[in-house]
């Protein structure tokens, strides 16, 4: 699936969200709350399917890009991490989780990383490991409990 902006198609406004090496599946978009966006992907710019990360940008009301250019890493290293979902979290920045094999193998585990509206992470580096038994994490989905 592809994801494309509805704005101008005036190059000072219709600026790319990445153009990063590989490719960047996966996108899952949130409120800003100011009129804007947080877009959060699944990114193969290391080169493999092994490595995919997860990246993050945030574009104003009028499209511009925010964060540094190509994204923001959430995460990435060695091992897949992979169908990001994002919530605001209500005060200009998200929370994010993602799949990620890096303890778990073939099942993988869920992470979550919030974020605040630099993109600078708020949590533990790589993200908080949410333990729930082996296999329990597929097709999860997140609401905003409004408090951050």
């Amino acid at each position: 699936m592809y994801s494309h902006a509805a704005w101008s198609n005036d190059p000072r406004i219709n600026t790319p969200i990445s153009t990063a090496v590989g490719e960047q599946n996966f996108q899952q978009t949130t409120t800003d709350g100011n009129g804007g966006a947080i877009i959060v992907w699944q990114d193969s710019r290391a080169g493999t399917w092994l490595s995919y990360g997860i990246y993050a940008q945030r574009v104003d009301a009028n499209g511009n890009v925010l964060w540094t250019q190509d994204g923001v890493a959430i995460h990435t290293g060695e091992y897949q991490h992979y169908g990001p979902q994002i919530v605001s979290d209500g005060a200009g920045g998200a929370i994010i989780a993602w799949h990620d094999k890096r303890n778990n193998g073939d099942l993988g585990d869920l992470y979550v990383q919030r974020i605040d509206a630099t993109g600078a992470p708020q949590w533990s580096a790589g993200g908080v490991r949410i333990n729930l038994r082996i296999g329990a994490a597929q097709d999860v989905q997140w609401v905003s409990d409004g408090s951050g």
